[in-house]
């Protein structure tokens, strides 16, 4: 090929490859998209995840615990608790123990209860009572998201029969939202919601400075306790929530060995009858009458006869050989040894069962080997 047309092609594909890179840069632009990943790690189980990074973001001390274990958490006075769970689940021994707590200056941020009725312990204490309507109606305040809408306190109403307890907006027949009083040295706050403290929600102003406004007591006097759980769950729950992981599969490895394993139920059944092959019986009977009439050179003869063919048909070459040659020629063909193959094509004392039983199986091998 001539360098001019070379050239020509070299350039041709230039101005393609360069066409194309235009073409794309003029179409497609680079676009930069937030995507929002799930929550990994503690942020998918911790709904207080981002109360607890922003409190330490400020310089305090936080401390999360899944269930309300006040043994471990050790609360002091001018510590704050949020127990984010509905006070049902807390026990009588834990009420005792929190009620002496905020007697001795501690703060509790709690919701309120949810029926008028069964409030658990703890509300009992603090006389605490929801306000069941049938028509239940939803606060809302505006969150300036658009994703998630406004701010919402759906859950009923409480009030208290407590005396000087300071409520936020509402009257003693509809009920209120949040209230505050002392409890001896200590505070307790009280809202018939704390949804609005979750990972999501506070991504909102309006929830941000909620939080702040509950957590204002004691926000700078101790540490701040966060209580995502105020039952402490049995051995087996947890393991049914952290470990079905690794025992499902071991049940079913379980099940499977047992099953494996476990005896058959059911009747026993005789074994079946093995057919009988006529025929077999027939040609055995004839070799053994054969065999006690002296036959046994005749027999000889047929299965030599048989292994002659097919030699015939497999290797003409061997086949065509006599005497030592073609045993030798067998033995490296078939690889029997050539004593064998001798007194199978050549036997002696045919009469002897043992010499008629090697020559026999020694022809019916070298016939199966072929």
């Amino acid at each position: 090929m001539k360098r001019g047309t070379v050239a020509i092609i070299a350039v041709g594909i230039a101005l393609v490859v360069a066409a194309g890179i235009a073409g794309f840069l003029h179409f497609f632009k680079q676009v930069e998209m937030e995507v929002r990943l799930p929550p990994r790690g503690e942020a998918a189980y911790n709904p207080l995840y981002a109360l607890k990074k922003t409190l330490q973001a400020r310089g305090l001390e936080v401390q999360t615990q899944a269930w309300l274990d006040l043994d471990a958490m050790k609360p002091a006075p001018g510590d704050t608790l949020v127990l984010y769970t509905q006070p049902e689940s807390v026990t009588q021994a834990q009420a005792d123990a929190l009620l002496a707590w905020i007697e001795a200056g501690g703060h509790l941020v709690m919701p309120s209860p949810q029926t008028a009725e069964a409030g658990g312990p703890l509300a009992e204490a603090f006389a605490l009572y929801a306000i069941e309507d049938e028509e239940r109606d939803c606060d809302y305040v505006a969150s300036g998201m658009k994703d998630r809408g406004n701010l919402s306190f759906c859950r009923p109403r409480f009030a208290s029969d407590l005396d000087e307890v300071s409520y936020g907006s509402g009257d003693e027949d509809a009920g209120y939202r949040f209230a505050r009083f002392d409890w001896g040295a200590g505070v307790v706050s009280v809202i018939s919601d704390l949804d609005f403290l979750d990972n999501q929600w506070l991504e909102s102003r309006p929830a941000r400075d909620m939080a702040f406004s509950l957590l204002a007591p004691r926000l700078d006097q101790g540490r701040m306790l966060l209580v995502y759980s105020a039952e402490s769950p049995s051995l087996g729950k947890l393991i049914l929530m952290y470990g079905w992981m690794i025992v499902l599969p071991l049940m079913l490895a379980l099940f499977a060995w047992l099953t494996m394993r476990a005896q058959r139920f059911g009747p026993l059944q005789p074994a079946p009858e093995a057919r009988r092959r006529a025929l077999l019986e027939h040609v055995r009977a004839a070799g053994e009458f054969a065999w006690r009439r002296h036959r046994s050179v005749a027999l000889h003869a047929a299965v030599l006869q048989l292994l002659r063919k097919r030699l015939a048909l497999r290797d003409p070459l061997i086949a065509a050989l006599d005497g030592d040659a073609q045993v030798d020629a067998l033995s490296q063909r078939l690889g029997i040894d050539a004593g064998r193959i001798r007194q199978a094509l050549r036997p002696v004392g045919l009469n002897r069962p043992d010499a008629f039983l090697q020559s026999i199986s020694t022809l019916i091998d070298m016939r199966n080997r072929l």
